[in-house]
């Protein structure tokens, strides 16, 4: 199941072969900063219908997280959704051009998700399913910023504010380890949940 997942060559959700099918791939340096995912989402998909959502919307997530981060001295990656519009993606580069930060590296969404996320040392995420990837990749806990379906399992950490989210960036940051017990957690679920929407054809919501 994982192998398969992780190519692409599941396609009950259209944005799986968009994510994890390319060949293409990226090379860097080795660095001593941590380099920080920050994974955007569709802005026009459901901006409130996840509760305990520290930010006013999608867009508001992308730009409060990188004044945060931008003042910090890790890379970060943006990595826009696959399934993403032009117009969304127009948005989000007007965004990054007013940060005027080299800082800040935009990973095409034509290379492979899962190199992507390899080369990453920390991820940051609203309610993605990149946040269940992540930790079955790399055993690192993703960082969640709202009550995902999976926001109250041990292999992720939830921030509860912003607060909490600015002490984290600037202080604290640092990869997490999943323990054994929690990597198993981890996988199981992202089996079973999967098979759950493979069964009511998620796709019909793309």
């Amino acid at each position: 199941f994982f192998k398969k997942r992780f190519s692409g060559k599941i396609d009950y959700r259209k944005d799986l072969p968009l994510a994890f099918k390319s060949n293409k791939k990226i090379k860097l340096k080795k660095t001593k900063n941590l380099r920080i995912l920050l994974a955007c989402h569709r802005l026009s998909d459901a901006n409130h219908a996840y509760p305990k959502n520290i930010f006013l919307n999608y867009f508001d997530y992308i730009e409060e997280t990188l004044k945060v981060l931008v003042n910090t001295k890790h890379e970060i990656f943006i990595r826009m959704h696959p399934a993403g519009s032009k117009s969304e993606r127009d948005l989000i580069l007007n965004l990054l051009n007013k940060f005027n930060s080299n800082k800040i590296k935009i990973i095409s969404t034509k290379i492979n998700t899962l190199n992507v996320i390899k080369l990453s040392d920390c991820l940051i995420t609203l309610h993605g399913t990149i946040g269940i990837e992540f930790p079955v990749i790399k055993k690192l806990k993703s960082i969640v910023c709202a009550d995902a379906s999976y926001a109250n399992f041990k292999f992720l950490k939830r921030i509860k504010n912003l607060k909490e989210l600015n002490d984290d960036l600037k202080n604290n940051l640092k990869p997490i380890k999943l323990n054994e017990k929690e990597f198993k957690e981890k996988k199981k679920y992202l089996f079973y949940s999967e098979q759950y929407d493979m069964k009511r054809k998620f796709n019909i919501f793309y």
